[in-house]
């Protein structure tokens, strides 16, 4: 039995579950029913494993650009501290410096919420 997604999984989960609580109502054993739901709820957990590995994947390639990213910045703004300030460098790397702390506080916003999906 093939399932698109993960809500397909849980709806039908659940719609099995309720026949199992009918025939168990009925007082029939529901031993074929149980199996399926046995062999859902593994299929579940595997997707769901999956997904989070997924997740963290992506959380960690994200975090990586974007710190790459940022050192790369920071790196040239460091370099701008040597120029003499009339060529109005000053200014260019405060907005750089500006721009690697917005950087690092949306990286932080992200990973937090990668984290939250589980």
């Amino acid at each position: 039995m093939q399932h698109n997604d993960l809500r397909g999984l849980v709806v039908l989960l659940c719609d099995l579950h309720s026949q199992a609580m009918e025939l168990a109502r009925a007082g029939v054993p529901p031993v074929e029913l149980l199996e399926q739901q046995q062999q859902l709820i593994a299929e579940l957990k595997a997707r769901v494993h999956h997904q989070q590995s997924r997740r963290a994947a992506v959380a960690e390639l994200v975090s990586d650009r974007i710190n790459n990213m940022l050192m790369a910045v920071q790196t040239a703004t460091d370099l701008l501290r040597r120029v003499p300030d009339e060529d109005g460098c000053a200014e260019l790397r405060h907005r750089l410096t500006t721009t690697v702390d917005s950087g690092r506080d949306a990286l932080r916003r992200i990973q937090a919420g990668i984290a939250e999906l589980g």
